[in-house]
């Protein structure tokens, strides 16, 4: 028996619009089984409920053939969705993009030889999240305000909470802090 986490596409089925609109393209498009054998795991602004207007349905994959995984995509979404697909260097790690859009809703599909909940994106959410829950309601707020404005999800939180440098870097640390350590960075900013 499977446990169901937040960020599963059955519990975004009883959430928001977006991210039932969310749960609706991953059932419909039979992504958990197209993707099954990469360790599918959804990502980003939709499932801690931050998503805007350009948002789009983030997938992060694990591949270490990463043109077995762009077969796999091409094989499973042909003549359903219209495919632009790219390999390239992010952060010195060889990854696919897959972007299509299904149901006015964008979708990314992101592939890399690590783990899909070891990824940057996989590990953003979760410390956005824990974020979003000690800061609640106004630290959400705000970054949504900012993602309005144009700012990526991690740029708005670095924005929100005064962080220096690169944005990806600088909130991909947080992760490191206890609870009460990111009250104590939530506090000293205004939250």
């Amino acid at each position: 028996m499977k446990i169901k986490t937040w960020y599963d596409p059955a519990s975004l089925s009883s959430g928001n619009d977006t991210q039932r609109l969310a749960a609706a393209v991953w059932t419909e498009l039979e992504l958990a089984s197209g993707l099954s054998p990469y360790g599918p795991v959804i990502t980003g602004s939709i499932p801690i409920a931050i998503s805007t207007e350009k948002s789009d349905l983030d997938i992060c994959c694990c591949a270490t053939d990463l043109m077995e995984l762009r077969s796999a995509i091409e094989t499973h979404l042909s003549g359903k969705v219209a495919l632009i697909i790219n390999l390239k260097l992010i952060r010195g790690i060889p990854s696919l993009v897959c972007k299509f859009v299904y149901k006015n809703l964008p979708v990314e599909i992101f592939g890399q030889s690590i783990p899909s909940t070891e990824q940057w994106a996989f590990r953003h959410m979760v410390v956005e999240k824990r974020l979003l829950e000690l800061g609640r309601p106004k630290l959400g707020e705000d970054v949504v305000g900012l993602k309005t404005k144009g700012e990526n999800t991690e740029s708005a939180f670095a924005k929100a909470l005064g962080l220096d440098g690169d944005a990806f870097a600088s909130v991909l640390a947080l992760e490191k802090l206890s609870d009460y350590e990111l009250l104590l960075l939530l506090k000293k900013v205004g939250y």
